[in-house]
């Protein structure tokens, strides 16, 4: 359940919200330059794959670099959030513990992911190929639909799905439709 001191937390310049027992990590943000000034855009949304290591305090690469993207595009927040809310620093290790049954998109994530896109002014997926595992990738897209967001990427993939951050130039936002979509 979010609460009304989870909903407080969100207005902090920087944070991160995690499951109890902290297997789980929700939610990430923080505030750029773009904040300061005329002409800030809002929030922007990334929707990787799976939350490595960056917490409240600690950055990774993929929040340093969604961070730029967000601070080049003058969004005055960078938020990520994922389809599969389970900390592993490999995704590998992840992708087997969900063959292996474990439920790696987390009991509240879905709404977690609800409650950034409601925040949200752009919602960016960026999960690759791993996105479509259990139809997470279609749901995400649905939740996206339902708030009401303009969905972009950053890049996509040969395969048509929405290219991670980490190795990409910073660029504009690209709008998005889903592969399947993009057949029709």
């Amino acid at each position: 359940m979010i609460s009304e001191h989870i909903l407080e937390n969100l207005q902090m310049p920087n944070g991160a919200i995690f499951s109890p027992c902290q297997r789980w990590r929700y939610l990430l943000w923080r505030r750029t330059e773009a904040a300061l000034y005329p002409g800030d855009r809002g929030t922007l949304l990334a929707l990787g794959i799976n939350p490595s290591d960056a917490n409240a305090s600690r950055d990774d690469h993929t929040l340093r670099k969604v961070v730029g993207f967000a601070r080049k595009l003058n969004y005055g927040r960078a938020m990520i959030a994922n389809p599969f809310a389970w900390v592993s620093k490999d995704l590998h290790s992840m992708l087997a513990l969900e063959v292996a049954g474990a439920d790696v998109i987390g009991p509240e994530n879905d709404a977690f992911l609800r409650l950034a896109m409601s925040q949200a002014d752009v919602i960016v997926p960026c999960w690759g190929k791993h996105g479509s595992i259990r139809g997470r990738d279609m749901v995400l897209l649905d939740m996206a639909r339902e708030a009401g967001k303009p969905i972009s990427v950053f890049a996509i993939n040969a395969d048509g799905t929405p290219s991670h951050p980490a190795r990409l130039p910073y660029g504009r936002l690209v709008p998005y439709l889903h592969k399947k979509e993009q057949q029709q």
